[in-house]
């Protein structure tokens, strides 16, 4: 520590964090968390529909299963920053300068603030009606349809193997 009571390594700390926390949210949580959410709701998705063509078309697997699942994980990647674009335009960094007068020092602090497009009622109504549908809505609707697909192609084989065996027993008495 350099003063007497510690209060140039606190100076020091304050001014790391107000730095760190302007990166932080400023930059990284529209680049990976936005993104990130969009894509572990359509990895679910793409889970589900690599279960749906195994269980119930296995020959025309390799039509939709792109390089082994790269595709889908290519897929998710390029949705998922395509989709959330416009979250980058949200936000602004403004600079705060203040000027202490008792130390005569000036210190400018980056600060994150919202821009007119989210401030626009219209663009956050929207935003919000889009953002159920695809996040919510559209997948929840694609898993029920696939995994309902996936129970009713496995009752029809269930079905099948007891007629086949039924008439295997029937045949063999």
């Amino acid at each position: 520590m350099n003063g007497t009571n510690g209060t140039d390594s606190e100076d020091d700390l304050k001014d790391w964090y107000a730095m760190f926390s302007f990166w932080l949210e400023g930059f990284m949580v529209p680049i990976i968390s936005i993104p990130g959410i969009i894509g572990s709701v359509y990895s679910v998705v793409a889970v589900a529909v690599e279960r749906y063509f195994n269980i119930c078309k296995p020959f025309d697997r390799n039509r939709v299963g792109v390089m082994d699942g790269f595709g889908y994980i290519l897929g998710i990647v390029i949705f998922s920053f395509s989709y959330n674009i416009i979250k980058f335009f949200e936000l602004k960094t403004v600079y705060n300068t203040s000027y202490d007068n008792t130390t005569n020092i000036s210190t400018t602090q980056p600060n994150v603030e919202l821009t007119s497009l989210r401030k626009n009622p219209v663009y956050v109504n929207t935003y919000i009606v889009c953002n159920t549908i695809i996040m919510g809505v559209f997948p929840l609707f694609l898993l029920w349809l696939l995994n309902w697909r996936i129970i009713a192609a496995m009752q029809l084989a269930t079905r099948r193997h007891n007629n086949i065996s039924s008439l295997q027993r029937y045949f063999t008495l």
